[in-house]
């Protein structure tokens, strides 16, 4: 299955950030084969997330494993399947979550080409395969990978002026057939007056049309740049809930399996056994 993150602005909506918790607890917390990727021609959030465990393994910062160039090579020459896919990504978590580093150079001519073969072999290989697109409706690679993918998760924020923009004049140009998009709030400050329950009554939303919310979590923020992400998760499963104790990173977890969960029955992959990685 394809599932595209995507956010109606640059630099708005944390979409890579909440791309990157929701796959990598939905590895940490099911028997799945996971892959994310990216189409950005620079090394990214996706690959930095991860450095502390590939630097581990001996993964340098420019891959040993060909990466999306690799892909495209093998695409080209028609020779992309799914086995030459894995071999082309680097494992994270074994058996649970590998990376597909993105180009080093632009190359949307030749992924608008590839696309088809690369949702062909992933979707054999992998049970999900998150790709992290282009914010904004321009780019040609964003709109091909959207109208591909098998869910959309939009996401968006608490600011006001930005959800009147968007759900006045991007929702329903962009998504005519809105069951595949779905909607989860990055970023999120339970505190605001912009409550979840104001988002869906101001903006006429079922609660089919909702996966959840990131909570704003700065140990996240400090775990994705130290390349920490799986050792935040694995540490914050390991925290027991308090009775009358809030604890931030708690919620955290509990809110990004929410959309885990959410987001598999979405894709009629639910329920499925929760399985520990001891």
């Amino acid at each position: 299955m394809l599932v595209a993150f995507w956010g109606p602005t640059p630099g708005q909506t944390c979409t890579t950030s909440s791309m990157l918790a929701v796959a990598a607890m939905l590895a940490l917390d099911y028997p799945l084969k996971i892959a994310i990727t990216h189409p950005v021609p620079r090394e990214t959030l996706i690959e930095r997330s991860m450095g502390q465990l590939r630097s581990q393994r001996g993964i340098s910062s420019s891959g040993d494993s060909g990466g999306m160039d690799a892909i495209l090579r093998l695409a080209e020459c028609e020779m992309l399947t799914p086995t030459t896919l894995r071999d082309h990504t680097e494992s994270v978590l074994k058996g649970r979550l590998d990376v597909l580093r993105g180009p080093t150079m632009n190359a949307d001519d030749r992924l608008l080409m590839a696309l088809p073969q690369l949702k062909s072999s992933a979707s054999r290989y992998y049970d999900l395969f998150f790709i992290d697109v282009a914010a904004g409706t321009e780019n040609l690679v964003t709109k091909q990978v959207l109208a591909q993918a098998d869910l959309i998760v939009v996401t968006l924020n608490q600011n006001v002026e930005w959800l009147e923009r968007y759900f006045a004049d991007v929702d329903k140009a962009q998504f005519p057939n809105s069951k595949k998009r779905k909607f989860c709030v990055s970023d999120f400050e339970p505190n605001s007056k912009l409550s979840m329950d104001r988002i869906k009554k101001q903006y006429k939303l079922h609660s089919s049309d909702l996966l959840g919310v990131v909570p704003h979590n700065v140990r996240l923020m400090d775990a994705l740049n130290d390349g920490n992400l799986l050792d935040l998760l694995l540490r914050s499963m390991a925290v027991k809930k308090q009775m009358f104790v809030h604890d931030e990173n708690l919620a955290f977890i509990s809110s990004i399996r929410d959309i885990g969960k959410l987001l598999l029955r979405s894709l009629d992959l639910a329920p499925l056994e929760e399985v520990s990685l001891d």
